[in-house]
């Protein structure tokens, strides 16, 4: 079995994390409704999600350490994957400003990602101009600012789901 082994560069970024330093990128996407279409409700963007993971499977995947961590942590398909611990609402007491905004996504900057599971997370928040925030964080060791793009294209764009050549996961 050919295991897809954590770059060098990667394992250093992963490692570089202590006291503030995260290592996660983050892209905050401002949906409006359209053409007489309302925003969707979580549990819709989590199916739209899940239903395109497929196209991205990187995102099921999450590190696991090799044995006395001899080598670099590998890319395994996480067994306990579930979209919803992964695309989440962020609780307010109703919808926030873009100031709001602004300070909710600097405290989700300052969380770490959970390293048991995929290192990605979609928080949801509603705005007060009737739109929504999607800011959707992802470890740099996971993907650089072109592999973000494609992936958030893959799971995000509103088309078809599209199937790699893999077979689904589930």
């Amino acid at each position: 079995m050919m295991l897809d082994r954590l770059t060098a560069e990667d394992a250093l970024v992963l490692g570089r994390e202590a006291g503030a330093v995260c290592g996660h990128t983050c892209k905050v996407l401002i949906l409006r409704s359209a053409g007489g279409r309302s925003l969707p409700e979580l549990e819709t963007l989590r199916r739209h999600i899940d239903a395109r993971l497929d196209a991205a499977p990187r995102l099921r995947q999450r590190l696991v350490a090799t044995p006395l961590r001899v080598a670099n942590p590998v890319w395994l398909d996480d067994p306990a994957f579930d979209v919803a611990r992964h695309v989440t609402q962020v609780h307010t007491d109703g919808p926030v400003s873009r100031n709001g905004l602004e300070e909710i996504v600097g405290r989700l900057m300052a969380q770490r990602l959970d390293r048991a599971h995929p290192l990605w997370r979609i928080d949801v928040v509603e705005l007060d101009d009737e739109s929504m925030a999607l800011v959707w964080r992802v470890h740099h060791c996971m993907a650089d600012g072109t592999t973000c793009v494609r992936l958030g294209s893959a799971v995000l764009h509103p088309g078809r789901p599209r199937t790699g050549s893999a077979p689904p996961a589930r």
